[in-house]
């Protein structure tokens, strides 16, 4: 093979490839931010992280006699005695209890309560208003309750406590390398240190997706079973913007998850378009936060005030949904949620764990994992909201 003769002055181009060294900037860089925010929140000492017992954690809930109904049915100006309730809510009624008719200002006294759909009342009681007639769906409001004079004791009507529950989910991300390629020099440094550290947001992401959009189920086959985020079980209050997202949807939006919970323990966290629009229209409503500001260890981008009077609410922009779709039909990017962080719990059955040496015996190389097995308990799901449809 012949000799190669360079004739004039050598250039970049002249040196065989393999002589050149490579500026290579030694720290790589990530296209997506770690924001697991909720996560975060929810590891927090402040929030009481639990830990579970099983893979099936059940929770008991309560709550106070039911004050409202609406009329199942018309009634007259006449002297109907029986009122139709709305169906199964008859029960909410008792003999002695004050009932107004909303639509009319009409007070009713009950004289036989405990019906199934319906309760048989004294009308026109009072000054304000006479019989009056009323249609259907009228607000029927439980106001008191009034016994005569050396009466018997009243009928007893206590709530029944419901049970809710949730599956744990065992979530594994894994990594590996032969021995040769650990024993390689690499840009970036070693391998195994930089995969660990990647894995482990890795992880810690699939954690935080698992807590919104999660899917309760259970299959004996295996078995196997993963755990529900809020999507199901935040049912009730779905308030959907059916495109522009106003000023009077979040005020409407905000008096409906607000009235259940803990005032002073929301925290909403929103997608970009949906953060972006009330950005847009709260000018006097919206506050910028610091750079350090936290709550439960988990920065917040800004502050809305809120209804009832109550304090200010944290915003937490979720930026990884920005690469969902956006627009009507529930699409992921045109989410919010709001949160009463006092009734949502982390339980993990096992704690995230670096398991290292997975590999078999007689594999020349490396495998290691990150696994936990954890769950979230919603209670009281009424104390929490989801904004769907917000497109702009």
């Amino acid at each position: 093979m012949a000799t190669t003769i360079l004739s004039a002055a050598a250039s970049t181009k002249d040196p065989l490839a393999n002589e050149l060294k490579v500026s290579m900037f030694d720290n790589i860089r990530m296209l997506d931010a770690d924001d697991t925010q909720f996560t975060t929140m929810l590891q927090s000492s402040q929030l009481q992280k639990e830990k579970a017992n099983s893979f099936k954690e059940e929770w008991l809930e309560d709550l106070y006699l039911p004050r409202l109904s609406t009329l199942g049915a018309g009634i007259t100006a006449a002297a109907d005695t029986i009122i139709t309730t709305a169906t199964s809510e008859g029960y909410y009624f008792r003999a002695g209890d004050l009932v107004r008719i909303v639509t009319t200002g009409e007070c009713l006294l009950v004289t036989a309560g405990n019906g199934v759909s319906s309760f048989t009342a004294t009308r026109g009681i009072g000054t304000v208003a006479a019989i009056t007639a009323a249609s259907a769906n009228a607000d029927l409001v439980i106001v008191g309750h009034s016994d005569a004079q050396g009466a018997t004791l009243p009928v007893i009507m206590m709530t029944q406590r419901t049970t809710n529950y949730n599956y744990t989910v065992i979530q594994r991300h894994s990594y590996g390398f032969t021995r040769t390629a650990m024993r390689t020099q690499w840009y970036g440094g070693p391998l195994l240190d930089k995969e660990r550290a990647k894995k482990l947001v890795e992880h810690k992401r699939s954690i935080e997706n698992s807590l919104f959009f999660g899917p309760r189920y259970y299959t004996s086959t295996g078995p196997q079973h993963t755990s529900g985020g809020l999507v199901e079980f935040v049912t009730t209050n779905v308030s959907s913007a059916a495109g522009t997202f106003t000023k009077a949807n979040l005020q409407t939006f905000l008096r409906t998850g607000l009235q259940y919970g803990n005032l002073g323990q929301k925290v909403l966290f929103a997608s970009p378009i949906v953060a972006a629009t009330m950005a847009q229209f709260l000018q006097d409503n919206w506050i910028r936060a610091q750079p350090d500001e936290k709550v439960f260890g988990a920065r917040i981008n800004g502050v809305v005030g809120s209804a009832y009077g109550g304090p200010e609410i944290p915003v937490i922009i979720k930026r990884e949904w920005n690469n969902f779709q956006t627009g009507t039909g529930n699409q992921y990017g045109s989410n919010a949620f709001l949160v009463d962080t006092q009734n949502v719990q982390y339980l993990e059955l096992e704690p995230t764990s670096q398991l290292r040496n997975r590999q078999a015996p007689d594999y020349d190389g490396v495998k290691e994992e990150y696994l936990t097995e954890h769950t979230l308990r919603v209670q009281i799901e009424k104390s929490h909201q989801r904004w769907t449809n917000i497109t702009g």
